[in-house]
């Protein structure tokens, strides 16, 4: 359970619980969450244009775990109503009519290959995750799209105080996706939503050196591509970013870290509150 707020009036809140069955087997998450986003959309990286959206929705997820303890294959659920109005009307996506509700529902198959040594803030072992979601209105969707993502995650040791870890990342969604759930490139130093498109993905690279038990300092930087920006200007956005931050050991027994970044893009420079590590994947 929790809440968030900034300062630009973004307002939420959220629950959640997740629980292992069958003697670890079997993995649920349930959430719950209520926000009020205020974002902007971007039809070139230059021209931006406010708006929020008001969801409410509930997600529930199962995944089995296949032989081994790497492995798991699942399926979830999602719903949410969603109303996205503009500050101005000067612009406004192909086909969409502001101020209107849209119900949301999906169907999502998911495949994981989990091998890292940490939840919460791993040293060595990957991560593999790929999912498929179908939108539909036989499930009680408004609009019917689908999308797909790929996350990859690889962590090493350099030596016992210095670790370096790398992520990819691939999305792609199809005709007819909300301008809001289209894929934009997400590296720290770049706004949310800024380089958007109907594929998008990122490369990102870290190290961490471990200068006490307690304190550590991080170093990363990445580049991200969009593409098929349809009514947006040009075809391929490309951007990069990089920047650096600490780590406090907060739960040694969890092997937990808490620590800020301080990451510089093209446009500006952002800061971030980071909780284990800064690519945390359930």
């Amino acid at each position: 359970m929790g809440g968030l707020a900034t300062e630009n009036g973004t307002r939420g809140a959220f629950a959640g619980h997740t629980g292992r069955w069958l003697d670890g087997r079997l993995q649920t998450l349930v959430g719950i969450a209520d926000a009020s986003v205020n974002l902007d959309v971007y039809p070139s990286p230059d021209t931006g244009f406010g708006y929020t959206a008001d969801a409410r929705g509930a997600l529930i997820e199962g995944k089995y775990r296949l032989g081994g303890p790497a492995w798991w294959a699942g399926l979830r659920y999602s719903y949410a109503d969603v109303t996205v109005s503009f500050d101005t009307p000067e612009f406004t996506p192909p086909d969409f009519i502001d101020g209107r509700k849209t119900r949301l529902s999906g169907l999502s198959a998911i495949l994981t290959c989990d091998r890292r040594n940490n939840y919460f803030t791993p040293t060595s072992g990957y991560l593999l995750d790929l999912s498929g979601t179908a939108f539909a209105e036989a499930i009680g969707s408004d609009a019917e799209f689908q999308r797909a993502d790929f996350v990859g995650q690889a962590f090493h040791p350099l030596s016992k105080q210095v670790f370096f870890g790398a992520k990819g990342v691939g999305r792609w969604s199809s005709d007819g996706t909300p301008f809001y759930l289209r894929p934009f490139v997400q590296l720290r130093g770049v706004e949310a939503m800024r380089y958007q498109g109907a594929e998008a993905g990122e490369i990102e690279a870290e190290v961490r050196w471990q200068v006490h038990p307690r304190f550590s300092l991080v170093a990363f930087g990445g580049a991200g591509v969009a593409v098929g920006r349809e009514s947006f200007d040009g075809d391929r956005e490309t951007v990069a970013a990089g920047g650096a931050g600490f780590r406090y050991l907060i739960a040694r027994s969890y092997g937990m870290h808490l620590g800020v970044d301080v990451a510089r893009g093209p446009d500006q420079t952002i800061f971030y509150v980071v909780f284990g590590n800064a690519w945390f994947r359930p």
